[in-house]
């Protein structure tokens, strides 16, 4: 390898791979749509079972938010935060989560 080659791997900026989650449901698009977009509605089925949702605050728009806290069986404290980067009521949400 030339040192050319090692200074252009170096300075190479690297994205992480992506990926996609799909699943069907035997609802309608736009209730799909407002159990992810409503904060009364995501906090009766988010994170893992067992876990209840203690706080949300969704600010939902390209660029926004959903910051949520949840509280473990056993009593301790998660946050989580959403970022949205693309919304297209009601066909499809893209955030980081």
């Amino acid at each position: 390898m030339t040192d050319a080659m090692i200074d252009a791997k170096s300075t190479a900026k690297s994205t992480p791979p992506g990926f996609t989650l799909s699943r069907r449901f035997e609802a309608s698009r736009d209730a799909v749509f407002r159990a992810f977009t409503e904060p009364e509605r995501l906090k009766h089925w988010w994170g893992p079972k067992g876990v209840t949702i203690i706080a949300a605050k969704m600010d939902l728009r390209p660029g926004g938010t959903f910051h949520y806290g949840m509280s473990t069986p056993d009593g301790n404290e998660v946050w989580g935060k959403f970022v949205y980067r693309e919304i297209t009521p009601p066909e499809r949400i893209v955030f980081v989560n």
